[in-house]
């Protein structure tokens, strides 16, 4: 069986096979422009020495992982390099409020805030890319070959492909927006207080994008109405006129205008709740929304089972990782398919 029967890369939702098959093809072509046999039997010698438990897991699972790097690597030898993996890590993209509160719910599943202190890989080298530097030598985006050192453990969930993508747009996402002072954006807070709480019909300024919604009351002369309507509260002052100190002959005036404004003159719009109060409530909602979806996305996380993943992002806890030049890619698949048959005969029965 050749090695393309035996071994294929898993093709992802929007990656089609013959993309993946250009991939192998530039990959296989820098090997033959930078590397030699020599330089693989020194890389290969070294990865059966440190992780050896891994490519029995790779051979058992058929599977090569990629991770995408930009940095910089220490090089051990000519195609490999060596990397510690972070504790502390920041995050790339993702904000960082929202990254900490996902490691917070990481914590309490796992034990280990993954978001903080995993390192992300993948089976789709196309996902990876996005994370890859661009090499003028090559004309492409290079990427790497991952190999945990040691002891390791790795997470995943079956409906994540990649965290950060699969969250950017969700409602709850964007609302951060409005929690915190870092990403706080007070003109638009203010404006969706006034929507709900604002004078009825009225802009918040002149350079407000929606008029009050009316919930509060319209106090008179500094008295609560208990009304948010003008003609209502009309038709209450001229019940009682005096318990309101109405200015005398204030509804004997037959100019339409004048009357309009010696009504509107001792009118004070007075909102339900204040900007301030407004503000923590919808804070407390946007966390809870928050709190909820994160941690609905967290439960759907589960440990091991290489085999079943496909293209879904993989975060793995190890101390140091070992990144192999992607040009390498077809060596390292006839390394997997030539030791499959070394296994037992039921451990690959999958």
């Amino acid at each position: 069986m050749s090695i393309n029967e035996f071994f294929q890369l898993p093709k992802g939702k929007y990656t089609s096979e013959i993309t993946l098959k250009r991939y192998e093809e530039a990959c296989k072509k820098d090997f033959s422009a930078l590397y030699t046999d020599e330089d693989w039997n020194k890389i290969i010698q070294i990865l059966e020495r440190d992780c050896s438990e891994f490519i029995g897991e790779m051979i058992d699972t058929e599977s090569v992982l990629f991770r995408g790097v930009k940095s910089r690597i220490t090089e051990v030898t000519k195609g490999l390099g060596k990397k510690q993996s972070r504790n502390d890590r920041y995050t790339l993209d993702m904000r960082q409020d929202v990254s900490e509160e996902f490691d917070n719910l990481f914590a309490d599943k796992f034990g280990v805030p993954l978001r903080r202190s995993g390192t992300f890989a993948t089976k789709q080298p196309l996902n990876a890319s996005g994370y890859s530097g661009w090499s003028k030598e090559r004309n492409r985006v290079v990427n790497y070959l991952f190999f945990p050192i040691g002891d390791y453990r790795y997470f995943w969930n079956p409906k994540i492909m990649d965290l950060y993508s699969d969250v950017e747009n969700e409602y709850w996402y964007g609302q951060f927006d409005f929690v915190g002072d870092e990403y706080g954006d007070s003109e638009y807070m203010e404006d969706l207080w006034w929507e709900i709480y604002g004078e009825p019909g009225q802009k918040r300024d002149q350079w407000s994008w929606c008029k009050g919604g009316g919930r509060g009351e319209y106090l008179y002369k500094g008295k609560p109405t208990g009304y948010n309507t003008i003609p209502r509260i009309i038709g209450m002052l001229q019940e009682n006129p005096d318990s309101w100190g109405v200015e005398p002959n204030l509804f004997n005036q037959t100019d339409v205008d004048s009357f309009e404004a010696g009504i509107k003159k001792d009118l004070t719009w007075k909102p339900e709740i204040t900007i301030e109060e407004f503000e923590k409530k919808k804070e407390k909602e946007i966390l809870e929304d928050s709190k909820r979806e994160m941690s609905n996305i967290v439960s759907g996380y589960q440990e091991g089972d290489m085999k079943d993943i496909s293209e879904q992002e993989i975060t793995f806890v190890c101390k140091e990782y070992y990144l192999v030049d992607d040009a390498f890619l077809h060596k390292m698949i006839e390394y997997l398919n030539q030791n499959v048959s070394k296994l037992p005969d039921n451990s690959h029965s999958e």
